[in-house]
């Protein structure tokens, strides 16, 4: 069941949350504001900068990280204050992937495939591996020392074994493929996003590997041509969306149903971003900022 919490603004990308009552939620031009009771309540603690903020990360309520192009901005003070890590990075070099891997370190990834980590002071980034290639969006350590990275729509991904000193490619079982994600080093899904094909396509696949993503099969086929924020918190439950709808799974991504719809205004109003603690609390905002 899904309730209307407050309505915040339309600047909104990103939400996150660090347990159920303290969140944040971030967007364009700096825009961030912060929640310490669930997401009824929100507070503005924007930033001057230009830039969307394109990733989130706290170690603790106090402590917490953001990224966007070219900057990485910490706070000690629950984000009263935040002060810039100069990487010395291209003007476009975006930083997204913001996230703690298994082994304890901060780990980023830049569009042009350079990963950086860091100790959890987040003051000395060093470059561990770099693709060399641009376009990559996703990255993710959290079963470290197995990681996976991905290219968007490449047609393939990369998997460490060795904490990110080698990666392998491996094939992804479309072209266009998009939302890769994994809930441990075996099992992982991702779906398909059609919004930059030339042709015309009705309908999309869900895809599921057991093996760290050697082999692939299809789990889903439906309506539509993209679906996109995919995120299990287990074996058997995760959630997509498919713009205006929010669709649930509870067996793994065999069958989906929809959980949540938009409701019809006089214009179209779509899902931005959601995030999951766990089965029980998910949050989600909308294109005109409501959560």
């Amino acid at each position: 069941e899904w309730e209307e919490l407050a309505s915040i603004e339309s600047d909104v990308q990103q939400l996150y949350f660090f347990d159920e009552e303290y969140g944040w939620a971030v967007g364009d031009s700096g825009k961030m504001f912060r929640t310490q009771d669930g997401g009824e309540n929100w507070s503005d603690h924007s930033i001057e900068i230009n830039d969307r903020i394109r990733s989130i990360y706290f170690l603790s309520k106090d402590v917490g990280f953001i990224t966007g192009r070219n900057f990485f901005l910490q706070t000690d003070d629950q984000g009263e204050t935040w002060y810039p890590n100069d990487f010395g990075a291209d003007s476009l070099t975006m930083l997204s992937s913001l996230h703690v891997g298994g082994d304890s370190k901060i780990y980023l990834l830049s569009n042009f495939g350079d990963v950086y980590k860091s100790d959890l002071s987040g003051i000395d980034f060093k470059i561990i591996h770099s693709f060399g290639r641009w376009g990559y969006h996703h990255l993710d350590m959290t079963q470290y020392p197995v990681g996976f990275a991905h290219q968007l729509l490449g047609g393939h991904f990369f998997k460490t074994s060795d904490g990110g000193t080698t990666w392998n490619s491996l094939s992804l079982p479309s072209r266009w493929g998009s939302e890769l994600t994994f809930i441990d080093e075996h099992r992982g899904w991702v779906t398909e996003n059609f919004m930059l094909s030339s042709q015309m396509h009705h309908d999309v696949s869900v895809y599921m590997t057991v093996n760290g993503g050697l082999s692939w099969v299809t789990q889903a086929t439906l309506s539509g041509y993209e679906l996109h924020d995919m995120k299990f918190v287990d074996q058997q439950e995760g959630w997509a969306s498919r713009i205006t709808e929010l669709l649930h799974t509870d067996n793994g991504g065999v069958s989906w149903d929809i959980q949540f719809t938009m409701g019809q205004g006089n214009e179209v109003e779509y899902i931005r971003d959601t995030f999951f603690l766990d089965g029980e609390h998910g949050w989600l905002v909308t294109s005109p900022g409501r959560v």
